[in-house]
């Protein structure tokens, strides 16, 4: 079964979340939605937000975790 893929690069933040967003609604719930973080390097609340969003939405559609390579040395996630 394939999946969709939806790379984060750069910063999650108040200005591009509303796009990660959009992403994850297009989506179809019959195919596992995985988000690949290895170009990810900074995250605010509202990326947080949208990270828990997608989370949710694959646990409703009965698919594991979305997250793909995290970046262990990224700047983290500010509160």
């Amino acid at each position: 079964m394939g999946a969709t893929v939806v790379a984060l690069a750069g910063e999650l933040d108040y200005h591009t979340a509303p796009r990660l967003h959009r992403a994850v609604e297009r989506t179809s719930e019959a195919l596992p939605l995985v988000l690949d973080l290895a170009l990810l390097r900074f995250c605010d609340s509202l990326g947080v937000a949208e990270l828990l969003f997608a989370f949710r939405r694959t646990r409703a559609a009965g698919t594991r975790s979305p997250w793909s390579a995290p970046a262990p040395t990224s700047g983290g996630c500010s509160p």
